[in-house]
């Protein structure tokens, strides 16, 4: 005989208080929100309402935008193992104002971006400009690992103009009380 047993928490409802502040938030940004918990990850999300795309390649995409409700933590392993990482946070630590300033944080709708393409093309841009500056650091360092084994090679002093094997034969003269 199989025995199933159903968790409690797969069906938690938030606190009233809790989801009109983020319906209202929604709402004042000209779309709709509803705070649900995901039980496989065991933590609160904010489920935002996008509007519909005419484009057949958007048709099977979820039609909302998910707000995970984390803070930095630590995550237990199997094995004993602790590592560092996003956690969920209880409706409670984070207070209805909490809430509503991660929602401002953290999503398209706050008038940053006025949509997703908006998004997509700055942080391609981002990355491009990043990108470029990436490679010229890693030409400018290539030229200094070159330059220096060249030296290295070639038995040139690092200081230019200076002969270290000449000053060394001068040390030893000069210690040796001929000099």
């Amino acid at each position: 005989m199989r025995v199933a047993i159903k968790r409690a928490d797969r069906r938690r409802l938030p606190p009233v208080e809790y989801a009109d502040a983020v319906e209202s938030w929604a709402r004042g940004h000209g779309t709709h929100a509803r705070l649900v918990w995901d039980a496989r990850a065991g933590n609160w999300d904010v489920r935002i309402d996008l509007p519909r795309s005419d484009d057949p390649r958007h048709q099977l995409e979820e039609p909302y935008e998910v707000v995970p409700i984390l803070k930095p933590g630590e995550i237990k392993m199997p094995g004993g193992r602790v590592m560092p990482g996003l956690v969920g946070v209880e409706l409670d630590e984070v207070g209805v104002a909490g809430i509503v300033a991660h929602l401002h944080e953290t999503n398209l709708r706050t008038g940053r971006f006025r949509s997703a393409e908006e998004a997509i093309k700055y942080t391609a841009e981002k990355n491009r400009t990043e990108r470029g500056r990436e490679r010229e650091f890693q030409k400018g360092e290539a030229r200094h690992l070159a330059r220096d084994e060249y030296r290295r090679v070639m038995q040139h002093p690092l200081i230019q103009g200076a002969d270290l094997v000449a000053t060394e034969k001068v040390a030893a003269t000069t210690e040796d009380g001929n000099g």
